[in-house]
């Protein structure tokens, strides 16, 4: 495989943009990573991960510490006009987009990785 850059910018500071950011690193490529806003934050409601998706944050080495702050269900139940229809092991971790977010940011940080904030896409020159 050719080296194409020994450093790589990464536009977005968000979940993916933080975790591509991660697994350069533990390559020892240099990345800076390129966020709009003036701080790692992120939006939404909470997020559940099946254990396939857990893999990733594995081998980036932040699982662990991303399941010690999540809520792990060890059952899920189905009600249907209040009877229950349906119980099932569960293995799926439950947390909010901020914790996962949080962990990401802060083993992204500890890798080396720089973050520049207030910095917004506006265009790509492809000649340069």
């Amino acid at each position: 495989m050719k080296n194409y850059s020994s450093h790589i910018g990464i536009v977005g500071g968000g979940i993916a943009g933080l975790t591509v950011g991660c697994a350069l690193r533990l390559q020892g490529i240099n990345t800076v990573v390129f966020e709009r806003a003036d701080e790692v934050s992120e939006y939404g409601a909470g997020i559940s991960i099946s254990p396939n998706a857990l893999m990733p944050l594995q081998k980036l080495g932040i699982k662990d510490d991303f399941v010690d702050r999540s809520f792990v269900p060890e059952k899920a139940v189905m009600h249907y006009q209040g009877k229950e229809i349906k119980r099932l092991d569960t293995e799926v971790v439950t947390s909010s987009r901020q914790k996962l977010i949080e962990v990401i940011h802060q083993s992204y940080v500890g890798l080396g990785g720089e973050i520049l904030f207030e910095h917004e896409y506006k265009s790509l020159d492809a000649d340069s």
